[in-house]
């Protein structure tokens, strides 16, 4: 009896011990699944990041592409900018010359005809001193108007060349910022032209920075014909006003014109790209962008529009007193 339990007894253990082998072959065979699985997942896993990787990197390599051509773009329209400001100037400085140039024919002229007058008394021995006087006297008068006129009009070529030149290179050099807007403001005269519009700059005479002068020149430009092409288009007795203050190492421009404004919902938007509310009338709404990208690229500095002003259009920049 003894005997017979003991073999139950073996039995049962054999069958426990099977069991458990079997148990430990069942978890072994899941444990290598899983251990494939994993690794195929790994394998997976590598595949999909060198794919993807790939693909960022392509993508990488177009948006580099993109940003090439963008800023080429950029670059273009600027110039394409700089140049319609160019002929602006061209065109104030031609209408401004226009004046002294046709008093100087006018001179010329009078003169010319006095002078075969004279000549005609002079062969025929009728010359008189009196006649002698007058016309040294007419002869006098005339060269001063010619002179004076001349003076005038190479003055003018003169400020136009240094202006063309600061809108066709970037060259840094010192300006006086009032001489220089001023002149800047003489040559965008046609602007004005067949308005009761007029301007006025606030600054210190003896205001001098070291800047990049086209860029300002270009950002005043732009600001302008903002004015002109919104603001004041519509409104009598318009005024522009531009006053620059120095304060801590910093220039501050403040622009303001007495126009129509802008609407509070336009005013966030008003310096991206391609936002413009005269598209249909040939706007590109790119002029304000560049300003903005000038301001603060070119110059290295800040800018802004005052939401609190309820009439009329004001910026606020501020720019390095040097560069």
């Amino acid at each position: 009896m003894l005997q017979c339990n003991n073999k139950e007894q073996s039995t049962a253990i054999f069958a426990t011990l099977n069991l458990k082998i079997e148990q430990l072959k069942h978890e072994i065979k899941e444990r290598r699944y899983t251990e494939q699985q994993i690794l195929l997942l790994n394998k997976n896993l590598e595949q999909s990041i060198n794919e993807r990787t790939a693909e960022l990197q392509h993508k990488n390599q177009e948006l580099n592409r993109f940003l090439a051509e963008l800023k080429s773009a950029q670059d273009q329209i600027i110039r394409s900018e700089r140049l319609a400001s160019l002929g602006g100037m061209v065109a104030g400085v031609a209408h401004e010359i226009n004046n002294p140039v046709g008093v100087c024919l006018t001179a010329s002229s009078h003169l010319t005809q006095q002078v075969s007058c004279y000549q005609t008394l002079y062969h025929q021995d009728k010359l008189t001193r009196n006649d002698l006087e007058k016309f040294l006297e007419t002869a006098s008068k005339s060269s001063a108007i010619i002179e004076s006129n001349l003076n005038r009009a190479a003055n003018q070529i003169g400020r136009f060349k240094q202006l063309a030149v600061d809108q066709s290179n970037d060259e840094k050099r010192f300006i006086n910022v009032k001489k220089y807007l001023t002149e800047l403001l003489l040559s965008l005269q046609p602007y004005f032209e067949n308005t009761s519009h007029t301007w006025n700059i606030m600054c210190d005479k003896a205001l001098t920075i070291e800047t990049y002068p086209g860029a300002i020149g270009q950002i005043i430009t732009n600001l302008i014909s903002n004015s002109m092409t919104h603001g004041l288009v519509d409104i009598d007795n318009g005024k522009i006003e531009i006053e620059i203050f120095q304060n801590k190492g910093l220039i501050q421009f403040h622009y303001k014109d007495n126009g129509i404004g802008i609407p509070l919902h336009d005013r966030p938007k008003v310096f991206d790209p391609f936002f413009t509310t005269k598209r249909n009338q040939g706007g590109s709404g790119l002029g304000m962008n560049i300003v903005y990208n000038l301001v603060t690229g070119k110059l290295g500095g800040n800018i802004s529009i005052e939401n609190k002003q309820s009439n009329g259009a004001y910026f606020f920049f501020t720019i390095p007193e040097s560069l």
